[in-house]
């Protein structure tokens, strides 16, 4: 597995950027903000796409995990294919580390 962090921006020029506008808008109004940066976490396998997510709001805070539960992710649910060289890599102990955590925004 490869571990990257992808920020709000470059979500948008990865996937529809209607939809995306409409989802930050519901679940994170302050994401919109240039100023205000939210982010993504993501698990990928070898062929770049996401297992798993953990979404970061403008504050640090987790957001959500996906897939957990009922919750299928914005990612893990789609059929984008990522590079893992054009994002910033982080690693895997970090990752586990956010995603072991308990408490969601």
């Amino acid at each position: 597995m490869r571990y990257i962090k992808v920020l709000s921006k470059e979500l948008i020029s990865e996937i529809k950027p209607c939809f995306i506008l409409r989802f930050f808008n519901i679940l994170m109004p302050e994401s919109t903000n240039q100023d205000k940066e939210c982010y993504w976490y993501l698990e990928l396998n070898d062929n770049g796409t996401v297992n798993r997510e953990i979404s970061f709001s403008n504050k640090h805070k987790i957001v959500s995990k996906a897939p957990l539960n009922r919750d299928r992710g914005l990612w893990a649910d789609s059929n984008v294919t990522l590079n893992y060289n054009e994002y910033e890599q982080i690693d895997q102990k970090e990752f586990l580390y956010y995603w072991e955590i308990d408490e969601l925004l």
